[in-house]
């Protein structure tokens, strides 16, 4: 188990609070602008995967921050918070921890954004997937995150596959 941190089902009513305050601070984006935005930057920088993980992290950070000084999330939820916001804002189709030991966690998922639309780019390509867990995770744990693609849809895995690191 990730630090001793138990997954705790996230109230229906803070889940609906925690919806509802993303909506008032974001803006709707169609999937496949964003998709189209991946294939720009990724024919103008070399690292954009590095870039996309990085600005997500430190974005989804102050969510997290902000969510947690509100009283919606707390440590015990964030994995399933992070999970059920992923899917219920078309992040993900499916999402679930597959593996939970110390300081390491396994998380799997179909249906994501750019895994399911770039398939046969031949790399993984949910830095932005992998951010947002990352910054998450980090703010509502206080804890250094590592989340890292080992499997994508992308390359012809069956699914996506991320390993979380926590130090």
């Amino acid at each position: 188990m990730v630090s001793g941190i138990e997954a705790q089902q996230v109230s229906t009513q803070k889940l609906e609070e925690m919806e509802h305050e993303l909506e008032q601070e974001g803006i709707m984006v169609e999937k496949d602008m964003l998709v189209s935005l991946y294939n720009e930057l990724e024919r103008l920088i070399a690292t954009v995967d590095g870039v996309i993980y990085n600005v997500i992290k430190k974005a989804t950070k102050n969510y997290a921050k902000r969510f947690m000084e509100e009283g919606l999330l707390d440590k015990n939820t964030a994995v399933d918070a992070m999970i059920k916001i992923l899917k219920h804002y078309g992040y993900a189709k499916e999402m679930e921890v597959v593996e939970d030991k110390d300081n390491e966690m396994r998380i799997r998922g179909k249906g994501l954004l750019f895994g399911s639309a770039l398939k046969g780019k031949g790399k993984a390509v949910d830095s932005a997937i992998a951010g947002f867990m990352a910054g998450w995770l980090e703010s509502a744990w206080n804890r250094r995150v590592n989340v890292k693609e080992v499997a994508c849809e992308a390359k012809g895995d069956p699914y996506c596959e991320f390993v979380v690191k926590v130090s």
